[in-house]
């Protein structure tokens, strides 16, 4: 798990891309959000090896 910040953005414009009408886009506060990664988890508990790969099943031939 990792904490991510998210800096704050400016108000700005732009274009409706259908209409061609000009819009405001608001601003947003700064933010922090937590971000789960399973997968480092799994690697870290040794369930995963960096060559580790998929077992295929009879008839998948790539």
């Amino acid at each position: 798990m990792s904490v991510v910040s998210k800096p704050a953005t400016e108000a700005r414009s732009g274009i409706n891309p259908f209409t061609k009408e000009p819009l405001e886009f608001a601003a947003k506060p700064a933010s922090k959000s937590v971000k789960a990664s399973p997968i480092k988890a799994a690697k870290d508990a040794g369930g995963m090896t960096e060559n580790a790969q998929p077992k295929l099943r009879s008839g998948d031939c790539s």
